[in-house]
Formats: C-alpha cells, structure tokens, sequence
C-alpha cells in the first residue's frame, strides 16, 4: 500500500518526531493511506504531512482530513486558467518577455498561479495551461 519510499519519510519525519513527543501519532493505514494519496499525485508532500497530522490530531481519515483542510491538488483546468489570467494581469513585464520569446518568464507565471492557488495547482498540467495560454 503506497510507496514505500514516501512511507519511510512521512514516518520519519511526522510519526517519530510525534512519538518522541508524547503527541497522538497516526497508526499505520492512516500512513499508507496518506502515502496512497501522495504516490497517486493527489496531494503533494506538504499536504500528505498535513494529512497524517491532522489525521492523528482530529481522529479522522487522512482522505477526510484532506477534504476538510482543502488539500487535495487542483485539477480543475477552468479554475486554473482564470488564475493564469489573472498572474497575467498582475505580472505585466513577463507576459511581454514571454510574448517576446523568453520562455523562461512563463516561470513568473507559474510561480504566481502557484500562490493564487496556495500551492495547490497540480504543477504539471498548470505547466500545459500556461503553454496553450501564450499559444
């Protein structure tokens, strides 16, 4: 279940700090579930070590948790290209790099919809949105 990988270091670095300190800690289907979650790209690394925390703390599944908290990736490509529009409206100097050639400015943007979105925008198909966007 998960990736063993991510499950050594969600363990590692959330459920032994919390053992060590005498703080509620998730039992091991909450951390395959949240590694599950991570290994299927529906979250990323932050929000997995959110999950299994909140999880532990709230006595609930890390997928509940994760719905509660909003945070699952953003997938929602309409959502995306109104927040791509509006890093556009707000970054000026990029969209005329970028319109110029410099494909590297479209990292600008990028990194402003990826704040718009509290790092939720899944980084892949944002990447694919900002391309057709400037085609």
């Amino acid at each position: 279940a998960g990736d063993a990988l991510c499950s050594a270091n969600l363990f590692a670095s959330e459920v032994m700090p919390a053992m060590k300190r005498g703080e509620k800690y998730p039992d091991p289907e909450c951390l395959a579930e949240c590694a599950d979650m991570y290994s299927a790209g529906e979250v990323n690394v932050v929000a997995a070590r959110s999950c299994l925390k909140l999880s532990a703390e709230e006595g609930i599944p890390p997928r509940k948790a994760a719905e509660k908290h909003g945070l699952f990736m953003l997938r929602d490509e309409d959502a995306i290209f109104e927040m791509i529009k509006s890093a556009c409206a707000e970054n000026e100097k990029a969209v005329t790099q970028i319109n110029n050639g410099k494909d590297s400015a479209k990292k600008v943007i990028i990194g402003a919809v990826m704040k718009l979105s509290g790092g939720r925008a899944e980084p892949r198909l944002l990447a694919k949105l900002v391309d057709r966007y400037f085609e």
